[in-house]
């Protein structure tokens, strides 16, 4: 038997949660509090399901290719969601897709599952003050003028974006002009991926 080979499913790591009285977060390593509950007003078995998109996000220099959902999906639980997104959760539209190269490592491996939220569209607004300046840039998935990627957006005026790679090894950030390079496109902003899956 290979390692990994039987690594549970998500929902079958949330079923065992509920059955012996673990919090889900905890198992998932999330938190320290194995008591940590879901809360009452929706059941923690209530899933999302996450249709795949038959494509894979360039995490590199990019993939000309159209955005099409497969007819595969999977369950994704709602109580992790709501951990990940908060109130906006029930607005959420998500799609999966696997990542291609290795820009993003070592946070997104290559052929790492990708969860997208579609609903949020809009590019990152300008940074106003010093602690935003200095935050993590989001990771998104977008389309440029070189196909569909995988990278970390940071505006840095009205005019330009910096593209960030993780691994800065053979990936230098790029500066994006809007106009003079063409435009980005958000398909979503990445809220969960999985290396192991």
């Amino acid at each position: 038997m290979r390692v990994g080979e039987n690594e549970p499913l998500i929902f079958s790591v949330l079923t065992f949660a509920e059955r012996l009285g673990f919090s889900f977060n905890w198992l998932i390593g999330l938190t320290d509090d194995p008591s940590e509950t879901p809360p009452r007003d929706r059941p923690a078995a209530d899933v999302v399901m996450v249709p795949i998109l038959d494509v894979e996000a360039a995490a590199g220099g990019g993939i000309a290719v159209d955005v099409v959902k497969a007819e595969a999906e999977f369950a994704f639980p709602f109580y992790f969601l709501q951990k990940l997104l908060g109130d906006d959760a029930g607005r959420a539209r998500l799609s999966s897709l696997r990542a291609n190269g290795d820009s993003m490592e070592p946070t997104i491996m290559n052929r790492g599952l990708l969860i997208i939220d579609e609903a949020q569209k809009e590019f990152p607004a300008v940074p106003t003050n010093a602690k935003m300046r200095r935050a993590e840039p989001d990771i998104y998935v977008f389309f440029t003028s070189n196909g569909l990627r995988l990278k970390r957006l940071k505006p840095i005026d009205k005019n330009f974006a910096a593209i960030i790679s993780d691994n800065i090894h053979g990936h230098p950030p790029e500066i994006f002009h809007h106009g003079t390079d063409g435009k980005i496109s958000i398909v979503g902003k990445v809220i969960w991926w999985d290396n192991r899956l």
